[in-house]
């Protein structure tokens, strides 16, 4: 998206753009298709999780919506479905690659990869 906005003429703070992709030093990193996956889903994420209303579209494409949330534990933790014909970002490809153990359950049989 950078890219994007430069190419528009679009003014960017260049130094704090340094600084966010990890060249600056300080608590950010720069950008590793090969780094190891973070795990977002703990703690109180969990009773997010359970508590929150939602609405998902299983991996059959059945809605599996319910205004029930506590009802459907089956979704608890799972996924998000990736409709078949969703853009993917060619670093999950990269990831892929450089971890052999990287397997996303619900990428579609066959992914559409772009860079953008």
């Amino acid at each position: 998206m950078l890219d994007q906005t430069r190419a528009l003429g679009l003014p960017l703070d260049e130094a704090r753009v340094t600084r966010l992709l990890g060249g600056g030093g300080g608590r950010y990193v720069a950008p590793n298709p090969g780094a190891a996956q973070h795990q977002s889903l703990t703690g109180a994420w969990w009773l997010a999780e359970g508590l929150l209303p939602r609405r998902q579209i299983d991996r059959q494409g059945r809605n599996q919506g319910t205004r029930w949330p506590l009802l459907k534990w089956s979704l608890l933790g799972q996924p998000r479905a990736i409709a078949p014909e969703s853009k993917i970002h060619i670093s999950v490809r990269q990831h892929q690659q450089l971890r052999a153990s990287y397997n996303p359950p619900n990428l579609p049989a066959e992914p559409h990869f772009v860079a953008q």
